[in-house]
């Protein structure tokens, strides 16, 4: 493991969670994430996958539909019924049919140059880049973003590099689909409500992370920039109004490289996890924390830290809290840890609770990719590498050996369109926290923006000529962004002051976001500023 020059510590009592958080989830009325569609190609696998709530957890049902699904989340309905389904290409309805007005939907430069040499239903599934949001229930939200260049398109070859590494996938632009259903459950979709452009700004790619507002309400959607270290904050209400905000500061790991991201949000949605998997590129995996405050939308890193690839390794990893929150596994090839988060260093020390063990089909290793967390606690682990094979983590709450996980644990079904060969599940789901359960406390009482208060001072706010800037922390560089998340002042301090003033003069009247950040690059405090 490999620990990265960044000096952070999370305290034992910040991430413990209420023991009633499981009761809340279980007992919680919307079932949106009961099914989900995989198929790798034309002639590959196609299987129906349901969660049930009984002893084997999920069904398996194996169709031959048309068109490449590839592990997209579906569209379900509270009770869970499946509806349709969106492979970055068409919307299908239940049956399998491109619903009314839902074909070509594929954005971005590569899509739709990777489309003129496939199939005409053969699609991107891509669960992390798109995602739908009910309004209620005959109106869902599609939200998704394109796909821009990329190394391995058909004829295409890119010769362009960012931060000495290939310069591949990226977002740009965030869409809205509305979707509707008739009485019948067949989807459609009105010509004006299809293709709206919601902001148009360059996005990592397939890190469209969603989260219930505080009185679930409503959404948070957070998306990390490409080109800088904020994120894309989008307020999504009850009513189906969608309003983008001031950007947050995020990450320092931002980028338009290739790169596979797994994210989760706690039970409560307090905290959130990102793995960023590069394994094609600097071989290292990096893993970061985050506080997230469900009233306003804004992210505050905690730990970072960076683990080596392993020996075998796939396409991707994955993170997953478990249902009290306080453990936090993550998948990557070879391994599967867990990391106590009420530990006062919780990244140094992780337990390995699942090693591959060697076992190979046709000479491909079912190791340790992406996750699912089950309605009733319980991950699934894929096995990567087109393996008919779901490890099982059955007692995620408990800590080391006792969170029972069992290697290979459910081998599927033969593959009716692949004679001799079982069904694979590369790709498992990754859906919006349905069943999130409102805050028991009220906003106004936010732990985040007490500690923010205790940190820097910006005043005056709003200001014409000058601000200045009180810590009660050393700071050794000052950052502004403006309203478009572009970079208006950088200036580097010596670290020996409490005080600093700077000058506006010359800059446009509006709202800014001023980043204080210590000698290693950690961002110690935050404020918005408003020049008049």
């Amino acid at each position: 493991m490999i620990k990265p020059e960044v000096n952070m510590y999370l305290p034992r009592w910040i991430l413990t969670l209420a023991a009633t958080i499981l009761a809340c989830c279980q007992v919680f009325s919307q079932k949106y994430d009961y099914n989900y569609l995989i198929r790798s190609s034309i002639i590959g696998s196609g299987i129906s996958v349901s969660y049930i709530d009984s002893l084997q957890d999920i069904h398996f049902q194996p169709f031959q539909w048309e068109g490449t699904v590839s592990g997209t989340p579906v569209l379900s309905d509270k009770e869970g019924n499946y509806l349709g389904y969106f492979n970055s290409r068409n919307l299908y309805d239940s049956l399998g049919r491109v619903a009314i007005n839902g074909d070509s939907m594929a954005v971005g430069f590569y899509q739709n140059y990777l489309f003129q040499y496939s199939e005409e239903h053969e699609g991107l599934g891509n669960g992390g880049n798109c995602a739908f949001i009910p309004i209620n229930d005959s109106l869902y939200y599609l939200f998704y973003s394109s796909a821009e260049l990329w190394a391995g398109a058909p004829g295409f070859a890119i010769d362009f590099s960012e931060k000495n590494l290939l310069l591949t996938s990226y977002a740009d632009g965030l869409y809205l689909t509305k979707v509707r259903l008739n009485p019948d459950r067949t989807l459609y979709i009105l010509p004006h409500e299809k293709h709206i452009l919601l902001i148009n700004k360059l996005f990592q790619f397939a890190n469209l992370m969603f989260c219930k507002q505080h009185n679930n309400d409503g959404w948070w959607l957070i998306i990390p920039n490409a080109l800088d270290s904020l994120a894309t904050r989008v307020m999504i209400e009850a009513n189906g109004e969608v309003q983008q905000l001031l950007d947050v500061p995020f990450s320092s790991n931002y980028w338009r490289v290739r790169t596979d991201t797994g994210f989760d949000f706690s039970s409560d949605g307090q905290y959130l996890a990102r793995i960023i998997h590069r394994a094609k590129s600097i071989f290292e995996d990096i893993l970061e924390i985050y506080s997230f405050d469900r009233c306003d939308g804004e992210v505050r890193l905690l730990e970072m830290d960076s683990f080596p690839i392993p020996e075998y390794f796939s396409h991707r990893a994955d993170v997953k809290f478990s249902n009290e929150g306080y453990l936090l596994y993550m998948a990557f090839g070879s391994y599967i840890l867990q990391f106590n988060l009420n530990d006062l260093n919780p990244l140094e020390n992780p337990d390995t609770i699942g090693v591959y063990d060697g076992f190979e089909y046709f000479g491909l290793h079912p190791i340790f990719d992406g996750m699912w967390k089950l309605p009733n606690g319980r991950i699934l682990v894929s096995g990567g590498e087109f393996t008919p094979y779901l490890h099982y983590i059955e007692n995620p709450d408990e800590l080391g050996s006792n969170c029972n996980f069992v290697q290979r644990a459910i081998q599927l079904p033969p593959d009716p369109l692949n004679e001799g060969f079982g069904i694979t599940v590369r790709n498992l789901p990754s859906f919006p926290p349905f069943r999130m359960p409102p805050l028991d406390q009220p906003c106004n009482t936010s732990t985040d923006e007490a500690l923010d208060q205790t940190i820097i001072k910006v005043f005056p706010n709003p200001t014409f000529d000058i601000f200045s800037i009180t810590c009660s922390t050393i700071i050794n560089e000052v950052i502004v962004f403006d309203l478009n998340g572009i970079e208006v002042m950088k200036v580097f301090l010596s670290g020996y002051e409490d005080h600093y003033e700077f000058s506006l003069e010359n800059w446009p009247a509006g709202m800014y976001m001023v980043v204080c950040r210590d000698s290693q690059g950690y961002i110690v405090g935050s404020k918005k500023l408003v020049r008049i």
